[in-house]
Order: structure tokens, then C-alpha cells, then sequence
């Protein structure tokens, strides 16, 4: 039976996998058909209004009628769209209104259209097609999506990985599923929690893992590992119940005696074979913390997935990531100079800017991406991080104007310099030169939706506060002894960005002074 379901999964992927390649020969040719078919379904909407008559036939034409955007610029519409009013920026139906961080670490809604989920299933299709025809054979097909708890202010966003495909795919993907999809409505962590390892422990035939950062999988795991008596006591029961729901946790006695015995995460899922998460720029330490405890197991980058569009994806045997250039358009920023797909150089950095069918055109996303080589002639990305103050240590994209405002609202008007640590585990040291209470400014930080979901999913401690009066002559001093800057070029700072720089300074320049 799983043979035939592992065949229908194959054949439906089968077309997408065939026009992606068919693009390959000729990407030129698919980004300017691509920038016509935005261009129509933009002009239907309030914000493409002024450039309905415009004609756009390639992407010179395309940058000459359309302006660069933030979000900040399209927010009003974003909000008009959201109460009834359609047509103002996301052509056609909106599905759902997904949140992400905005520049400021405000909340920013996108807009999701069925085009948009179109394009997100489209990358997905082409990623399981190279896998089931390429990949280790999978026997069982067993497959955890990631999963978020309930969050009570958004309930229109989309819960867990599932949701970003359209709804003729998820049927066929149910019987594959490890996890309850329910298990999105927990909307306490402490539950949520205990119930995920659970359905996780159960799945002797768990193969695939996909979620996004890696920090997540390492805190399941360390939850597993502290709760192993109250895990236990559940499984013995067979069910969990809570928020009117009844979960079904079945476990065989082999499993069950595994598990009790505290043998290896190898044992505990034997046939894993593939874990699919964020490997680059910070969630790397995280990643080979991973390949470390499953030595056995593929640990596959993701490649570039935002909230606002799948950008990249992994292909096996391939080096960096293959842009999903027949879906989103794309252009580079290279300080002053914007380029095309096929104009960017190998070893540059660039900023991205893209165009994708639920509304965002010529959007400045800001990540940073690398090219590393080329798949022909598309070039292939790496992820390398965000433009700006912000820092991301796993997922709560943290930016230095959200801090600001923390303080500000506390009354706090002295000398601060921010730190990012990944040791002894994610964290924040903020160095004051007054007073300042922990517990206050992690209220106010937690005003900021993804630091406050990082928070409540256990994969970031609380911030942390020490006053040193001095600390400002102390970071000077070791950028000048460390980093072999010129007292003249160092400019004031509230924010170390890398976690390498921030631990290197905190060794030589506080602990050790």
C-alpha cells in the first residue's frame, strides 16, 4: 500500500519537477514571463492601478513601471485588504494573512493569495520529486511537519508547514503524517510540548523531519530528555486529553521499553533518513549540532524560505541553492547597482529584492544572499543574513530599533550595548550604564512577536542585564586590540550583530578585566 501512495506522490510532483526543468534551459525566458504575469495580476489591484497601462515585456520594463518597496510603504493597504476592502494589494481571494518581523521587530501581516500557496507547493513538489527519484528509499513515509502552537492574536495565519501547500496536495500527504495536525490549537507550551514528543517517540517509522530552525528540534529533543517520567506516563495511558481534544498516543511495548531504557535518538527512530531545516548564516551552529547527534541522517539546508515567498530550494548533489526563478522574480543589489537573475557574479553578496504574485512587487525582503557557483547559468544562493541591525539567533529576528523602543518605554535613558550569545544557550546580555530591571525589559521585548514565540517555544532564555559603567571604553579598546581598528573609525554602537565578535569580547574585555 505504501508503494502505490509513494507512486501517486511521485507522479502529482512529477509535472511541476518537469516545467522546473524545462525553465532551467532558458531562465530568461521564464523571469519575463514571469514579470508579465505579475504585472496583469497587479494591475487589477488598487496598488497596481496607476500601472495598468503600462507595458511591461522584460525586466527592465518591468523595473521602469514599478517603484522599489517596504513594507512600510504598502502597510496601509496590507491593512485595508485585511478589513474587507479587497483588491487593494494581493490580487484575487485572500487566504490568510501570515505574520513575520517587521524593520522596527513590529509585526508585519502578508497577504496570501492561492497563487502564493501555489508557488510554495510548486517548491515542494520539486524538493520531494528529487528526493523520492534521487534519495535513499523511503519505506514508510512516515514525516513530522513542524508544528506552532495557537497563537491567539493571529488566527488567520497558517499553523505549520502543511498550510503552505494547497489544500489538493495535504489529503494525499495525511497518511504520511507523524503528528496530529490538531496539535496546532495547544495553545500551552507545556502541552504542546508534551504532546509533540509523544507522537514523536511513538513513530518508530518517522523518516522525514522538516521544520525551520534547528534550535527548535534541539529544544524538542532536550525536552524529551528532562520530562522523560511525565512522557512516559502519558504514553502508558495511551491518550492525552486537553482543550477538548483527545489525542491518540498508542505506542508498541518495543518502543515503549526503547524509549524507558534512554536508548539513543538512532534507536528511537532507526529509519530516519532525511531532517530538512535552515543550515546557514546562524542557525548553522544549530544545524551541525544536529548532523552531530544523527550521524546516520541527511541534514539538508532548506535554502531561503521567507514568510513572503519560497525563494531557493536544495537539490541533491548540488551545492548552494537553486532560486525558484519560474515563481518569483528576482533582482540583486549590489550597493548602488540592481542586477538580474543571470547578471550577478560568483563570491558576491547581494540584497534581495523580489516580485511574487500575492501583491509584493520589487520588495526589498532584506536577507543577504551569496553566490556560490552556478546550475548552468542560474546562479546558486546562500543564505547569509540580514540587511540592517537586526540579529537572528533562531528565528526572533531581533532588531536594534525594537530594543530602543523597549527601553524607551521603560524610561531608560543611559549608555546600552546588546549581545547575542549561542552558549550556554541562546540568549541576549544587554550592558547598561544604569540601573535597569531583567524582568521589565523582557516584558517589553516580548511585545515583539517573534522574539515572544522564541520565548514561549523554550528556544531563547530570557534576557539577561549586568551594568558596567565602563563597558563603552572597553568595547572601543578591544575593537582597536582584537580587530586592529583605528580609534577614528569606530563608530558608536548599541549592537554586536555576530554571537563570534560578542563571546570574543566578553571573554577578553569583561570577564577577564
Amino acid at each position: 500500500m505504501r508503494g502505490w501512495l509513494f507512486f501517486l506522490v511521485r507522479i502529482f510532483c512529477y509535472p511541476s519537477w518537469w516545467r522546473f526543468y524545462k525553465a532551467i534551459r532558458d531562465p530568461e525566458k521564464a523571469q519575463m514571463a514571469l514579470a508579465l504575469k505579475i504585472h496583469t495580476l497587479t494591475r487589477k489591484t488598487q496598488y497596481g492601478a496607476p500601472y495598468a497601462d503600462k507595458k511591461v515585456h522584460d525586466l527592465k520594463s518591468f523595473q521602469g513601471t514599478y517603484p522599489l518597496t517596504r513594507y512600510e510603504q504598502i502597510e496601509p493597504l496590507i491593512k485595508n485588504q485585511r478589513g474587507d476592502d479587497h483588491g487593494q494589494i494581493c490580487p484575487g481571494k485572500v487566504i490568510g494573512f501570515e505574520p513575520t518581523s517587521g524593520s522596527q521587530g513590529d509585526k508585519k501581516l502578508i497577504p496570501y493569495n492561492r497563487a502564493l500557496l501555489k508557488s510554495f507547493t510548486v517548491l515542494f513538489k520539486i524538493w520531494a520529486y528529487d528526493w523520492l527519484k534521487n534519495g535513499p528509499c523511503l519505506r514508510y513515509g512516515k514525516i513530522w511537519f513542524s508544528i506552532s502552537f495557537a497563537d491567539q492574536d493571529e488566527a488567520s495565519g497558517l499553523k505549520d508547514d502543511s498550510h503552505y501547500l494547497l489544500s489538493c496536495l495535504r489529503p494525499l500527504l495525511r497518511p504520511f503524517l507523524a503528528v496530529d495536525l490538531r496539535l496546532r490549537f495547544v495553545a500551552d507550551p507545556r502541552e504542546y510540548f508534551l504532546i509533540l514528543s509523544c507522537f514523536l517517540i511513538r513513530c518508530r517509522q518517522l523518516e522525514v523531519m522538516s521544520l525551520w530552525n534547528p534550535s527548535f528540534l534541539l529544544e524538542v529533543l532536550s525536552y524529551m530528555a528532562k520530562n522523560r517520567l511525565d512522557i512516559l506516563s502519558v504514553l502508558k495511558q495511551g491518550s492525552y486529553y486537553c482543550q477538548g481534544m483527545t489525542f491518540q498516543l498508542k505506542i508498541s511495548r518495543d518502543q515503549l521499553a526503547r524509549f524507558e531504557a534512554g536508548c539513543g535518538w538512532d534507536e528511537l527512530w532507526p529509519n530516519l533518513k532525511i531532517i530538512s531545516v535552515w543550515d546557514n548564516a546562524h542557525a548553522g551552529m544549530g544545524a551541525l549540532k544536529i548532523r552531530q547527534l544523527f550521524p546516520g541522517t541527511k541534514v539538508q539546508g532548506k535554502g531561503l524560505l521567507a514568510t513572503e515567498a519560497p525563494l531557493s530550494l536544495p537539490l541533491l548533489g548540488v551545492r548552494g541553492h537553486i532560486p525558484l526563478f519560474h515563481e518569483v522574480l528576482f533582482e540583486f543589489r549590489n550597493r548602488e547597482r540592481i542586477l538580474g537573475l543571470l547578471e550577478v557574479e560568483k563570491d558576491q553578496v547581494y540584497e534581495l529584492i523580489i516580485s511574487q504574485k500575492g501583491g509584493l512587487i520589487r520588495y526589498e525582503l532584506g536577507d543577504q544572499v551569496k553566490v556560490v557557483g552556478f546550475y548552468g547559468h542560474i546562479p546558486l544562493l546562500e543564505f547569509v543574513g540580514r540587511v540592517g541591525d537586526i540579529v537572528d539567533l533562531v528565528g526572533e529576528k531581533l532588531s536594534l530599533k525594537s530594543v530602543q523602543g523597549a527601553l524607551e518605554g521603560l524610561g531608560y535613558k543611559g549608555d546600552y550595548l546588546l549581545l547575542p550569545f549561542f552558549t550556554p544557550r541562546p540568549h541576549y546580555l544587554l550592558l547598561v550604564s544604569e540601573d535597569l530591571c531583567p524582568e521589565e525589559i523582557e516584558v517589553q521585548l516580548q511585545g515583539v512577536y517573534h522574539y515572544q514565540l522564541a520565548r514561549r517555544l523554550a528556544q531563547l532564555d530570557p534576557v539577561r542585564v549586568l551594568k558596567v559603567k565602563d563597558f563603552r571604553s572597553r568595547y572601543e579598546g578591544f575593537l582597536q586590540r582584537e580587530r586592529q581598528m583605528k580609534r577614528g573609525d569606530i563608530k558608536h554602537s548599541f549592537l554586536i550583530k555576530s554571537p563570534t565578535i560578542a563571546a570574543s569580547f566578553w571573554r577578553s574585555a569583561i570577564v577577564n578585566q
